[in-house]
């Protein structure tokens, strides 16, 4: 049995029509039907019955279409394995992607790894992770990226990986009353103002009501002017003032640098997920596609940084590890940082109450001061100007001895 005629019988199956299997496959509606019938034959059993004018898969058809995909899944490894293709040189990398992962991280990431000196033609599809799943299992892509996690009962052989951290932040025009303020508001204000949401079923918005519920907003009392279902559309709408919303903090980097938007803070409400990576179990990957997840991991690996990867960061740009003349504790992270001019020194605080849920911008540090390292629990993170500290937090400052010790002095208890 010819492997094309597998091929043709998945399209029939995945398209639910004769006909679109034959565009898809470039073949004549007879030809898709003879491939069927000869395979019918060799099974020794119908895998199609008519129901009115459509042709529907029997039972049978729909198990054997499970080993198909296995059956194709393996000769594809056995394929590229064959053709023996080495780093760099070129070849096809088909991703999915879901919606705000593929507008707003893809682009970077394959541009980064076109820097890499990668030859790669690469498609991408977008889709729901339901239908990106399916087109993974069936070997009509090799990589999935979602913001949203498959069930396991769901994954079949697949592997489904954590792949890096994303939020989802309430966002406003930067001149409105709450940005401006700068401090959180209560879950209850958001009871007076039209919201901008995705539309009944995303799975962001269902997140959204989820978290708020628990702090005790009920959806129904929200006053939801909008819903639009595309989060370029969902920004420009809260640019021109229509109204905030909610979306992933990825999408918004750019208007959050540019001035924009800004993001508002939600007492008692954060929403945080991940971002997954999806491809065949290790033992049926090819090797590009592991070459390409490896990538993937070490870029989001390196996006947040360890003391030992700050410490050589810092030094590689010419800030050496030098006594420093400041009267206080120590970095644990860093240990002891400063650059070569004795007066400018590195220490740690810890954030006090007064300071919890302030953004770095808004803390008003002195000038010659800048914080270059948070640590959270076991977490470190990389600070920005909107960055949410929480009290605990320890601060690596970085700056002129006396703002330093200033800068100590005002956030800790």
């Amino acid at each position: 049995m010819h492997v094309r005629y597998f091929e043709t019988f998945a399209a029939v199956v995945d398209q639910g029509s004769f006909t679109k299997a034959a565009q898809s496959r470039h073949l004549t509606q007879s030809a898709v039907s003879q491939q069927v019938r000869e395979l019918e034959d060799w099974l020794g059993q119908p895998l199609f019955e008519r129901q009115g004018r459509i042709m529907v898969p029997t039972e049978a058809a729909k198990r054997f279409r499970e080993h198909v995909g296995t059956i194709l899944a393996q000769l594809h490894v056995a394929r590229e394995e064959a053709r023996g293709f080495e780093e760099g040189s070129i070849g096809h990398l088909a991703i999915g992607a879901t919606n705000a992962v593929g507008v707003f991280l893809l682009p970077g990431l394959l541009k980064r790894l076109r820097q890499q000196g990668n030859k790669l033609r690469v498609s991408v599809d977008f889709g729901t992770v339901q239908y990106l799943t399916q087109a993974l299992a069936w070997c009509k892509l090799d990589v999935v990226l979602s913001d949203f996690p498959v069930q396991d009962r769901n994954l079949g052989a697949l592997s489904q990986e954590p792949l890096a951290d994303d939020e989802v932040v309430l966002v406003t025009r930067a001149d409105h009353p709450w940005a401006r303020a700068g401090a959180p508001i209560m879950p209850a204000q958001l009871r007076n103002v039209p919201l901008l949401l995705q539309p009944v079923p995303s799975a962001t918005r269902a997140l959204v009501l989820r978290h708020l519920n628990e702090a005790g907003i009920d959806a129904s009392s929200l006053w939801v002017e909008l819903e639009l279902g595309n989060t370029e559309a969902l920004k420009r709408a809260a640019r021109e003032g229509l109204g905030p919303t909610f979306v992933s903090r990825y999408s918004v980097e750019s208007e959050l640098a540019m001035g924009q938007l800004a993001v508002v803070q939600v007492a008692g409400v954060e929403i945080r997920r991940k971002i997954w990576c999806l491809t065949a179990l290790p033992e049926q990957r090819t090797p590009r596609v592991q070459r390409f997840r490896e990538f993937l991991f070490d870029v989001f690996a390196n996006s947040r940084l360890d003391g030992d990867r700050f410490a050589t960061a810092l030094d590689s740009a010419g800030l050496g590890v030098v006594p420093a003349q400041v009267e206080t504790a120590r970095p644990d992270v860093v240990a002891l940082l400063a650059s070569s001019r004795p007066q400018e020194a590195v220490l740690e605080a810890t954030l006090g109450g007064a300071a919890n849920r302030q953004t770095i911008a808004s803390l008003g540090l002195p000038r010659d001061c800048l914080v270059i390292l948070i640590r959270r629990g076991d977490d470190v993170l990389v600070p920005r100007g909107d960055t949410r500290l929480v009290a605990g937090d320890r601060l690596t400052l970085l700056g002129r001895s006396d703002a330093v010790a200033a800068a100590r002095r005002q956030i800790e208890p």
